[in-house]
């Protein structure tokens, strides 16, 4: 018969495999807890429309699907829009800059033959126009802010090289710097009642 100290023994023996066991279980279901805690990250997320508010609850961004692609919005803290990026009606992506009061600032997009630049007043009246005429040729428009022309520059029709038209207040073209048949340089002057002084050197010589 075991004695009494022996007893006690073995019962502290096996007390303390009781506690080193109920502390491996403790720090497992730490180890569970803590894994199913920690989220996993996704290597895509798929949905037809985000939004990105701000502390106040104000949309500040969205990006969504729409019958001819994607749409982005960029919003101030007022929720208006500031910056766009979608699609044409031709498939073609297009961005708009705009005022906090949502006026046209620029405009990058395309036309049937090339890029197009515009940028407008805070007015939302149109200044600059960089892009193509109609055979091609790089093409740049200034207007006043009542959006009357007053700079033109592109290429000649008869394609022996650039062009530069100044116009006065009422559009009408008072100067003009372009290139001859022969390929040397001309500058005209016109006044109001359509006299041109042209100032030209003579035919080339080979």
């Amino acid at each position: 018969m075991k004695t009494v100290e022996e007893r006690l023994k073995f019962l502290e023996t096996r007390f303390r495999r009781y506690q080193r066991f109920t502390m491996l279980i403790g720090v497992v279901l730490v180890a569970l807890v803590t894994i199913s805690a920690t989220p996993t990250i996704p290597d895509v997320i798929k949905a037809r429309k985000f939004e990105v508010v701000n502390p106040e609850g104000v949309t500040v961004a969205t990006l969504k699907s729409w019958e001819l692609g994607g749409w982005l919005d960029i919003r101030n803290n007022e929720g208006n829009i500031t910056t766009n990026i979608n699609q044409s009606d031709d498939g073609i992506g297009t961005i708009g800059i705009y005022s906090k009061e949502e006026n046209d600032l620029i405009t990058i997009g395309s036309g049937n033959l090339a890029g197009i630049i515009q940028v407008y007043s805070k007015e939302g009246k149109n200044l600059i126009f960089i892009g193509s005429n109609e055979g091609g040729d790089g093409l740049i428009r200034v207007k006043s802010r009542e959006g009357k022309g007053r700079i033109y520059l592109g290429t000649n029709k008869s394609e022996t090289g650039g062009y530069v038209v100044v116009t006065n207040k009422t559009g009408e073209g008072v100067i003009t710097l372009q290139v001859d048949e022969y390929g040397n340089g001309e500058v005209g002057a016109w006044n109001r009642k359509g006299k041109v002084r042209t100032l030209k050197p003579g035919k080339h010589q080979d």
